[in-house]
């Protein structure tokens, strides 16, 4: 009886230490490893990487190609395929992002209102410029930006400060010609010059 009291002993002992040893290679495994510490890696490779908030919800995508952005709730087709980093709100609506955008060997930083650009920062082969937009027209299509009412730009070698009417009409706008001088320009509704100085 005591061979047979020591043999199960023996046994609970190693079924427990089998147990606990898988339990621990479970616990350090970053598959079931959650909350348990930091993992590094070298490489990961991913088309698309979402970050998420304490609730679980999407603020942050990184994306090759970046889905389609929300707006007001509604998904809205992009008019070119972009790679890059997508800012959303709590409602999962585009709020901006950082866009790669092959096709014009651009890139282009916005951050939006709810419904369209507020201000961007763009790099194209020839144009670089900052934006500033109003917001969209009320009862417009999602997704359409408000009329620009400054832009600050290099457009093929030429400095370029523009501002504009509620109508997205240039009435002011400077500039440094090709000889060197200095430009200023008003112009009426009509984009016809009133003043023009140069120095």
């Amino acid at each position: 009886m005591a061979m047979i009291t020591n043999w199960r002993s023996m046994t609970v002992a190693v079924v427990v230490g089998i147990l606990m040893t898988v339990g621990v290679v479970l616990w350090a495994h970053p598959a079931t490893q959650e909350n348990h510490g930091n993992q590094q890696f070298d490489t990961v490779s991913a088309h698309t990487l979402r970050v998420v908030d304490e609730q679980g919800r999407p603020r942050f995508v990184i994306g090759a190609p970046l889905p389609n952005p929300m707006v007001q709730g509604k998904e809205l087709p992009r008019s070119s395929p972009v790679v890059g980093i997508q800012f959303l709100d709590k409602e999962g609506n585009e709020t901006g992002g950082l866009a790669i955008i092959d096709r014009v060997q651009g890139a282009a930083l916005c951050f939006d209102y709810n419904g369209g650009e507020a201000m961007c920062f763009t790099k194209a082969r020839d144009w670089k410029g900052i934006t500033l937009l109003d917001p969209p027209a009320p009862g417009g299509q999602l997704g359409v930006a408000g009329n620009s009412r400054v832009e600050l730009s290099l457009d093929k070698g030429t400095p370029r400060l523009a501002l504009s009417d509620k109508h997205g009409r240039d009435r002011l706008v400077l500039t440094i010609d090709n000889k060197g001088n200095a430009v200023i320009q008003t112009l009426d509704a009509n984009g016809k010059p009133m003043v023009t100085m140069t120095k």
